[in-house]
């Protein structure tokens, strides 16, 4: 029995093993797929068929532990946030990690450090310098783990920058 494939599927691979084919899906595709084939047997006739074949992802989400809230940050001084429990779920590397601030203006987007696929990382917070704050000022920063297929999980964290703590005057 010799198969031939007359149209391959659109978002997959595949192969003949024995007698049958493997299908392979691409990267992150989910839906519906076919491909179109026919047998030539040594018997009378060329049986032919479509195959459609229904793709459901369940990619489990990539996963990131908590982190701690942070109580007050020093005058123009970076500070060092590690990053821990950073996981791909099902789909795997490559990850990318993010993070963003509520409040650029006082303290920009933190800096990452991380390299996929470590299940740690860090994150260097550094307070814009001559920002002045009138009030103490909670800043959340939201930390995104991705995966190939864009699947996410975050976390969120706050620091507080007191009153003044930005300003160099009086120095």
């Amino acid at each position: 029995m010799t198969p031939h494939v007359t149209a391959g599927p659109s978002h997959g691979g595949l192969a003949w093993s024995g007698t049958s084919f493997n299908y392979t899906p691409s990267g992150c595709y989910a839906g519906a797929d076919s491909f179109n084939y026919y047998v030539t047997e040594n018997v009378l006739g060329q049986p032919s068929g479509t195959v459609t074949v229904s793709i459901t992802v369940n990619p489990g989400v990539p996963s990131i532990a908590g982190i701690a809230n942070i109580n007050g940050m020093l005058w123009y001084v970076p500070t060092t946030v590690n990053v821990s429990g950073v996981a791909a779920g099902f789909i795997g590397p490559p990850i990318t990690v993010t993070a963003t601030s509520s409040n650029p203006a006082l303290l920009p987007n933190p800096t990452v450090t991380y390299t996929s696929p470590n299940p740690t990382g860090t994150l260097t917070l550094t307070p814009k310098a001559n920002a002045f704050t009138n009030a103490a000022n909670a800043v959340t920063i939201t930390v995104t783990v991705k995966d190939a297929c864009n699947n996410a999980a975050s976390t969120n964290f706050t620091t507080n920058i007191p009153f003044g703590a930005l300003t160099r005057r009086g120095w």
